[in-house]
């Protein structure tokens, strides 16, 4: 867990897994409990009370995303198609997720070999 406080790229990416949850927990249980059950009008009104909820959360977030993910990009020195790669995967449910994998771990794995070295 301490690598996630170390640098600007730790900070980024426990964002960006906290932001995906968020992502996901707004359209996969508020959203259609808010859309989908409108026959039942207590399920609509705790849709409609997660999506608040969710929702607010997740716009701090996004918020964060955005400001830390320019921080790890400038201390990482990251061009711009990586950085539009990264904004972009936040945009899709679990994206967050697969750019974790595919570009964050990578990196931080290689950022931890440097301050070894």
């Amino acid at each position: 867990m301490q690598q996630f406080f170390n640098s600007h790229l730790g900070r980024f990416r426990l964002i960006s897994l906290v932001e995906g949850i968020s992502y996901i927990l707004l359209m996969g249980v508020g959203m259609p409990l808010k859309y989908m059950f409108t026959d039942h009008a207590d399920l609509t009104e705790l849709g409609t009370s997660l999506v608040t909820m969710f929702g607010r959360a997740h716009g701090g977030l996004v918020v964060l995303f955005i400001v830390f993910g320019a921080l790890a990009a400038m201390s990482r020195k990251w061009d711009i198609e990586k950085m539009a790669i990264l904004f972009l995967a936040s945009l899709i449910p679990f994206g967050a997720f697969w750019a974790e994998k595919k570009y964050l771990a990578p990196e931080a794995k290689a950022e931890a070999a440097q301050a070894t070295a």
